[in-house]
Protein backbone atom coordinates (compact mmCIF):
# COMPACT_ATOMS: atom_id res chain seq x y z
CA UNK A 1 0.00 0.00 0.00
CA UNK A 2 2.62 2.50 1.01
CA UNK A 3 4.60 1.71 -2.10
CA UNK A 4 1.67 1.88 -4.38
CA UNK A 5 1.18 5.66 -2.74
CA UNK A 6 4.46 6.94 -3.34
CA UNK A 7 4.13 6.13 -7.02
CA UNK A 8 0.68 7.80 -7.07
CA UNK A 9 2.97 10.89 -5.35
CA UNK A 10 5.56 10.45 -8.28
CA UNK A 11 2.57 10.85 -10.80
CA UNK A 12 1.44 13.59 -9.36
CA UNK A 13 4.50 15.53 -9.21
CA UNK A 14 5.24 14.96 -12.94
CA UNK A 15 2.39 17.34 -13.86
CA UNK A 16 3.22 20.12 -15.84
CA UNK A 17 2.38 23.04 -14.45
CA UNK A 18 1.08 26.40 -15.90
CA UNK A 19 3.32 28.92 -16.63
CA UNK A 20 3.24 31.57 -13.80
CA UNK A 21 0.82 29.53 -11.57
CA UNK A 22 1.96 29.38 -8.26
CA UNK A 23 4.45 25.72 -7.14
CA UNK A 24 2.71 23.06 -6.85
CA UNK A 25 3.34 20.76 -3.42
CA UNK A 26 2.27 17.15 -3.41
CA UNK A 27 3.02 15.46 0.22
CA UNK A 28 2.54 12.10 1.97
CA UNK A 29 0.75 11.99 5.09
CA UNK A 30 0.88 8.91 7.42
CA UNK A 31 -1.18 8.21 9.80
CA UNK A 32 -0.12 5.77 12.77
CA UNK A 33 -2.40 2.91 12.23
CA UNK A 34 -6.27 2.38 11.85
CA UNK A 35 -7.31 1.64 15.34
CA UNK A 36 -6.54 4.98 16.85
CA UNK A 37 -8.16 8.70 15.82
CA UNK A 38 -4.85 9.75 13.74
CA UNK A 39 -6.46 7.97 10.69
CA UNK A 40 -9.93 9.99 11.38
CA UNK A 41 -7.47 13.64 11.78
CA UNK A 42 -5.06 12.56 8.91
CA UNK A 43 -8.13 12.33 6.36
CA UNK A 44 -9.83 15.70 8.15
CA UNK A 45 -6.45 17.47 7.35
CA UNK A 46 -6.40 16.02 4.05
CA UNK A 47 -10.29 17.24 3.02
CA UNK A 48 -9.99 20.75 5.19
CA UNK A 49 -6.01 21.64 3.83
CA UNK A 50 -5.70 20.32 0.42
CA UNK A 51 -6.94 22.28 -2.75
CA UNK A 52 -6.54 20.00 -5.50
CA UNK A 53 -4.10 22.00 -7.15
CA UNK A 54 -1.61 24.05 -5.28
CA UNK A 55 -1.75 21.32 -2.83
CA UNK A 56 -1.97 18.03 -2.97
CA UNK A 57 -2.07 15.69 0.33
CA UNK A 58 -1.72 11.57 0.05
CA UNK A 59 -2.79 9.52 3.16
CA UNK A 60 -0.71 6.67 3.73
CA UNK A 61 -1.88 3.87 6.49
CA UNK A 62 1.05 3.24 9.25
CA UNK A 63 1.15 -0.04 11.25
CA UNK A 64 1.70 1.10 15.35
CA UNK A 65 3.47 5.09 16.45
CA UNK A 66 7.25 3.39 16.35
CA UNK A 67 6.99 2.03 12.84
CA UNK A 68 5.12 5.46 11.74
CA UNK A 69 7.66 7.11 13.34
CA UNK A 70 10.70 4.86 12.03
CA UNK A 71 9.27 5.38 8.58
CA UNK A 72 9.05 9.06 8.54
CA UNK A 73 12.58 8.98 9.85
CA UNK A 74 13.82 6.59 7.44
CA UNK A 75 11.46 6.68 4.07
CA UNK A 76 11.70 8.98 1.55
CA UNK A 77 8.23 9.09 0.36
CA UNK A 78 6.46 10.14 3.74
CA UNK A 79 6.74 13.61 4.32
CA UNK A 80 4.87 13.89 7.65
CA UNK A 81 2.68 11.89 10.17
CA UNK A 82 0.75 11.87 12.77
CA UNK A 83 1.23 10.04 15.92
CA UNK A 84 0.98 9.93 19.54
CA UNK A 85 3.45 11.98 21.29
CA UNK A 86 4.92 9.62 23.42
CA UNK A 87 6.16 7.30 20.48
CA UNK A 88 9.62 9.49 20.39
CA UNK A 89 9.89 8.54 24.08
CA UNK A 90 9.23 5.05 23.80
CA UNK A 91 11.36 4.74 20.75
CA UNK A 92 14.46 6.26 22.09
CA UNK A 93 13.96 4.97 25.80
CA UNK A 94 14.07 1.40 23.77
CA UNK A 95 17.12 2.19 21.72
CA UNK A 96 15.15 1.43 18.73
CA UNK A 97 15.63 4.89 17.08
CA UNK A 98 18.75 6.47 18.44
CA UNK A 99 18.80 10.61 18.14
CA UNK A 100 15.55 10.24 16.66
CA UNK A 101 14.38 13.61 18.87
CA UNK A 102 17.04 15.86 17.07
CA UNK A 103 15.69 14.80 13.71
CA UNK A 104 12.03 15.05 13.68
CA UNK A 105 9.63 18.16 15.30
CA UNK A 106 5.98 18.64 15.72
CA UNK A 107 4.14 21.08 13.72
CA UNK A 108 1.35 21.49 16.21
CA UNK A 109 -1.13 19.17 17.97
CA UNK A 110 -3.71 17.37 16.34
CA UNK A 111 -5.79 15.43 18.75
CA UNK A 112 -5.14 13.16 21.89
CA UNK A 113 -6.02 10.34 23.73
CA UNK A 114 -6.44 9.29 27.57
CA UNK A 115 -4.50 6.55 29.73
CA UNK A 116 -7.03 4.31 31.21
CA UNK A 117 -6.16 1.65 33.76
CA UNK A 118 -9.00 -0.78 34.10
CA UNK A 119 -8.67 -3.23 37.12
CA UNK A 120 -10.37 -5.98 38.74
CA UNK A 121 -11.91 -4.44 42.23
CA UNK A 122 -9.37 -5.92 44.48
CA UNK A 123 -6.86 -3.85 42.99
CA UNK A 124 -6.84 0.01 45.11
CA UNK A 125 -3.92 1.31 43.57
CA UNK A 126 -1.25 1.27 40.54
CA UNK A 127 1.51 -0.43 42.90
CA UNK A 128 -1.12 -3.02 43.73
CA UNK A 129 -0.15 -4.37 40.06
CA UNK A 130 3.35 -4.84 40.81
CA UNK A 131 4.21 -9.16 39.14
CA UNK A 132 0.55 -9.26 38.07
CA UNK A 133 -1.20 -9.93 34.52
CA UNK A 134 -1.82 -6.71 33.12
CA UNK A 135 -2.72 -6.80 28.94
CA UNK A 136 -1.18 -3.46 27.04
CA UNK A 137 -1.48 -4.53 23.91
CA UNK A 138 0.58 -5.31 20.76
CA UNK A 139 3.48 -3.19 20.34
CA UNK A 140 1.91 -2.00 17.52
CA UNK A 141 -0.65 -0.38 19.88
CA UNK A 142 -0.66 3.01 21.10
CA UNK A 143 -1.89 1.44 24.43
CA UNK A 144 1.55 -0.83 24.34
CA UNK A 145 3.58 2.08 24.26
CA UNK A 146 1.91 4.45 27.25
CA UNK A 147 1.45 1.04 29.26
CA UNK A 148 5.60 0.41 29.38
CA UNK A 149 6.52 4.37 29.69
CA UNK A 150 4.32 4.56 32.84
CA UNK A 151 5.05 1.12 34.54
CA UNK A 152 8.73 1.72 33.79
CA UNK A 153 8.52 5.80 35.49
CA UNK A 154 7.04 4.32 38.17
CA UNK A 155 9.19 1.03 39.00
CA UNK A 156 6.04 -1.06 38.78
CA UNK A 157 7.23 -4.42 36.95
CA UNK A 158 3.81 -5.96 35.63
CA UNK A 159 3.50 -9.15 33.40
CA UNK A 160 2.40 -8.31 29.99
CA UNK A 161 -0.07 -10.12 28.65
CA UNK A 162 -1.19 -9.31 24.99
CA UNK A 163 -4.51 -9.95 23.14
CA UNK A 164 -6.96 -7.54 21.54
CA UNK A 165 -9.04 -5.63 23.68
CA UNK A 166 -12.49 -7.48 23.45
CA UNK A 167 -10.80 -10.57 24.81
CA UNK A 168 -8.81 -8.60 26.82
CA UNK A 169 -11.99 -8.05 28.74
CA UNK A 170 -13.01 -11.30 29.13
CA UNK A 171 -9.88 -12.47 30.29
CA UNK A 172 -10.22 -9.35 32.65
CA UNK A 173 -13.89 -10.57 33.65
CA UNK A 174 -12.84 -14.25 34.10
CA UNK A 175 -10.03 -13.58 36.63
CA UNK A 176 -7.39 -14.83 33.67
CA UNK A 177 -5.97 -11.47 33.99
CA UNK A 178 -5.77 -8.50 36.62
CA UNK A 179 -5.95 -5.51 34.61
CA UNK A 180 -5.96 -3.35 30.99
CA UNK A 181 -4.46 -0.61 29.32
CA UNK A 182 -6.62 1.32 26.76
CA UNK A 183 -5.21 4.60 25.30
CA UNK A 184 -8.89 6.36 23.77
CA UNK A 185 -10.58 9.77 23.98
CA UNK A 186 -12.98 9.85 26.86
CA UNK A 187 -15.44 9.20 27.36
CA UNK A 188 -14.70 5.29 25.40
CA UNK A 189 -17.09 3.61 23.58
CA UNK A 190 -15.62 0.74 24.52
CA UNK A 191 -15.84 1.22 28.60
CA UNK A 192 -18.63 2.19 27.85
CA UNK A 193 -20.55 -1.17 27.52
CA UNK A 194 -19.00 -2.35 31.02
CA UNK A 195 -21.57 -2.67 33.65
CA UNK A 196 -21.02 -1.44 37.78
CA UNK A 197 -21.76 -5.56 38.28
CA UNK A 198 -18.92 -6.35 35.90
CA UNK A 199 -16.71 -5.80 39.30
CA UNK A 200 -14.45 -3.17 37.14
CA UNK A 201 -13.07 -0.20 38.26
CA UNK A 202 -10.36 2.51 36.54
CA UNK A 203 -7.15 3.06 38.93
CA UNK A 204 -5.49 6.73 39.45
CA UNK A 205 -2.29 7.22 37.60
CA UNK A 206 -0.38 9.57 40.29
CA UNK A 207 0.84 12.25 39.84
CA UNK A 208 4.43 12.38 39.84
CA UNK A 209 7.55 14.65 37.80
CA UNK A 210 8.39 11.54 36.02
CA UNK A 211 5.78 12.29 33.05
CA UNK A 212 6.34 15.95 33.09
CA UNK A 213 8.07 15.47 29.59
CA UNK A 214 5.92 13.56 28.05
CA UNK A 215 2.25 13.70 29.30
CA UNK A 216 -0.26 16.23 30.59
CA UNK A 217 -2.65 16.30 33.34
CA UNK A 218 -6.09 14.76 33.04
CA UNK A 219 -9.23 13.41 34.94
CA UNK A 220 -11.77 10.92 34.83
CA UNK A 221 -15.37 11.37 36.62
CA UNK A 222 -18.88 9.87 36.76
CA UNK A 223 -19.84 11.71 34.31
CA UNK A 224 -17.54 9.82 31.73
CA UNK A 225 -17.86 6.56 33.23
CA UNK A 226 -20.96 6.06 35.96
CA UNK A 227 -20.37 2.22 36.22
CA UNK A 228 -17.07 2.80 37.12
CA UNK A 229 -16.26 6.03 39.26
CA UNK A 230 -18.13 6.56 41.88
CA UNK A 231 -20.65 9.27 41.96
CA UNK A 232 -19.14 13.13 42.41
CA UNK A 233 -15.81 11.06 42.65
CA UNK A 234 -12.70 12.13 40.13
CA UNK A 235 -9.99 9.39 39.20
CA UNK A 236 -6.32 11.38 38.24
CA UNK A 237 -5.15 10.00 35.07
CA UNK A 238 -2.89 11.45 31.76
CA UNK A 239 -2.94 12.72 28.72
CA UNK A 240 -1.29 12.14 25.27
CA UNK A 241 -1.32 14.16 22.50
CA UNK A 242 -0.69 13.02 18.85
CA UNK A 243 1.14 15.59 17.30
CA UNK A 244 1.91 16.68 12.95
CA UNK A 245 5.43 15.36 13.12
CA UNK A 246 8.02 16.30 9.89
CA UNK A 247 11.96 16.10 9.92
CA UNK A 248 13.62 19.01 10.48
CA UNK A 249 14.89 19.69 6.46
CA UNK A 250 17.98 22.49 6.23
CA UNK A 251 15.65 25.84 5.69
CA UNK A 252 15.59 26.58 2.16
CA UNK A 253 15.73 23.22 0.94
CA UNK A 254 13.08 21.34 -1.00
CA UNK A 255 12.04 19.58 1.90
CA UNK A 256 11.88 22.76 4.62
CA UNK A 257 9.79 24.42 1.80
CA UNK A 258 7.39 21.89 2.00
CA UNK A 259 7.15 21.10 5.29
CA UNK A 260 6.02 25.49 5.48
CA UNK A 261 3.58 24.43 2.90
CA UNK A 262 2.04 22.38 4.92
CA UNK A 263 2.63 24.19 8.39
CA UNK A 264 0.76 27.31 6.79
CA UNK A 265 -2.47 25.44 5.15
CA UNK A 266 -2.89 24.16 8.72
CA UNK A 267 -2.70 27.65 10.53
CA UNK A 268 -4.74 29.45 7.98
CA UNK A 269 -7.78 27.08 8.25
CA UNK A 270 -7.84 26.15 11.35
CA UNK A 271 -11.18 28.27 11.68
CA UNK A 272 -12.40 25.55 9.17
CA UNK A 273 -11.28 22.69 10.94
CA UNK A 274 -12.88 23.99 14.16
CA UNK A 275 -16.45 25.28 12.34
CA UNK A 276 -18.31 22.33 12.73
CA UNK A 277 -18.20 20.80 9.82
CA UNK A 278 -15.28 18.12 11.10
CA UNK A 279 -14.42 16.04 14.34
CA UNK A 280 -15.39 17.52 17.28
CA UNK A 281 -12.25 16.94 18.71
CA UNK A 282 -10.36 20.11 16.93
CA UNK A 283 -12.83 22.30 18.80
CA UNK A 284 -11.00 21.71 21.69
CA UNK A 285 -7.47 22.15 20.04
CA UNK A 286 -4.94 24.53 20.79
CA UNK A 287 -3.15 24.14 17.57
CA UNK A 288 -0.07 26.43 18.88
CA UNK A 289 0.12 24.43 22.08
CA UNK A 290 3.70 22.84 23.75
CA UNK A 291 3.52 19.54 23.41
CA UNK A 292 5.63 17.53 26.09
CA UNK A 293 8.95 15.98 25.04
CA UNK A 294 8.72 17.92 21.45
CA UNK A 295 10.50 20.91 20.15
CA UNK A 296 8.41 22.90 17.04
CA UNK A 297 9.44 22.98 13.66
CA UNK A 298 10.96 26.52 12.34
CA UNK A 299 8.51 26.04 9.44
CA UNK A 300 5.55 25.61 12.20
CA UNK A 301 7.21 28.60 14.48
CA UNK A 302 6.90 31.02 11.16
CA UNK A 303 3.07 30.35 10.69
CA UNK A 304 2.27 30.48 14.47
CA UNK A 305 3.85 34.27 14.14
CA UNK A 306 2.10 34.95 10.77
CA UNK A 307 -1.20 34.01 12.62
CA UNK A 308 -2.41 36.04 15.64
CA UNK A 309 -5.70 34.27 16.08
CA UNK A 310 -3.79 31.30 16.97
CA UNK A 311 -3.51 31.23 21.06
CA UNK A 312 0.49 30.54 22.28
CA UNK A 313 0.25 28.09 24.97
CA UNK A 314 3.22 27.84 27.45
CA UNK A 315 3.68 24.28 28.95
CA UNK A 316 1.79 22.49 31.48
CA UNK A 317 3.54 23.35 34.62
CA UNK A 318 2.98 27.44 33.11
CA UNK A 319 -0.54 26.92 32.42
CA UNK A 320 -1.17 25.48 36.05
CA UNK A 321 0.35 28.37 37.69
CA UNK A 322 -1.61 30.84 35.53
CA UNK A 323 -4.92 28.79 36.51
CA UNK A 324 -3.90 29.22 40.24
CA UNK A 325 -3.17 33.18 39.90
CA UNK A 326 -6.78 32.96 37.37
CA UNK A 327 -8.53 31.47 41.06
CA UNK A 328 -7.08 32.41 44.23
CA UNK A 329 -10.14 30.47 45.51
CA UNK A 330 -8.46 27.29 44.49
CA UNK A 331 -8.66 25.01 47.33
CA UNK A 332 -8.99 21.54 48.62
CA UNK A 333 -7.21 18.27 47.97
CA UNK A 334 -5.38 17.56 44.64
CA UNK A 335 -7.37 15.79 42.86
CA UNK A 336 -10.37 18.48 42.60
CA UNK A 337 -7.80 21.18 41.83
CA UNK A 338 -6.73 18.94 38.95
CA UNK A 339 -10.17 19.13 37.45
CA UNK A 340 -10.96 22.48 37.62
CA UNK A 341 -7.23 23.34 35.95
CA UNK A 342 -8.76 20.97 33.28
CA UNK A 343 -11.77 22.64 32.53
CA UNK A 344 -10.11 26.09 32.60
CA UNK A 345 -7.21 24.92 29.74
CA UNK A 346 -10.55 23.93 27.84
CA UNK A 347 -11.63 27.60 28.04
CA UNK A 348 -7.97 29.31 27.80
CA UNK A 349 -8.05 27.18 24.33
CA UNK A 350 -10.53 29.03 23.16
CA UNK A 351 -9.62 32.50 24.19
CA UNK A 352 -7.13 34.51 22.13
CA UNK A 353 -4.89 36.62 24.13
CA UNK A 354 -5.48 40.02 24.30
Amino acid sequence: MRLAFCALLACALLVEKPAGAEEQVALTLMASGRADSTLAEALDLVDTLADGNTLRILPVIGNGPVETLADLLKLDGIDAAILPADALAFAEASRLLPGASSRVSYLAKTGGADIHVLARGSFKALADLTGKRVNLGAPSEARFISGNLIFNALGIAVTPVESGWMEAIKLLKSGAIDAVVLVEQKPSRMLGVLKASDGLHLLAIPPTGAFDDIYGPQVLSDADYPALIGKGEIVQTLSVSHVLAALNGKPGSPRFRQTQRLAAALFDNTAELQSGKRMAQWNDINFAADVPGWIRHAAANRSISEAPQVVVSSNTQAEFRAFLADNPDATGDEAALFARFVEWQKTQAREPEQ
